[in-house]
């Protein structure tokens, strides 16, 4: 996801990157022109976390998002 995001953004393209419990060890790797945000999702059913989500989304208006779980 990072290198996504990083090529993405090194391409003229704007990217941003979300985490969704802690930022973990590639967050030193996220390029400065890629905004990151870290939810701090507690638990599967999180809605604080899911709000926070959402009003980024809205903000930055995003159109596309491109997920993965592990």
């Amino acid at each position: 996801a990072v290198n996504l995001a990083n090529a993405l953004s090194q391409a003229g393209q704007e990217s941003f990157l979300v985490a969704t419990r802690d930022s973990g060890p590639l967050e030193p790797l996220v390029l400065d022109s890629v905004p990151f945000l870290v939810l701090g999702k507690k638990n599967k059913w999180d809605l604080k976390a899911f709000w926070k989500l959402h009003k980024w989304v809205r903000i930055h208006k995003i159109e596309v998002i491109h997920a993965h779980s592990s």
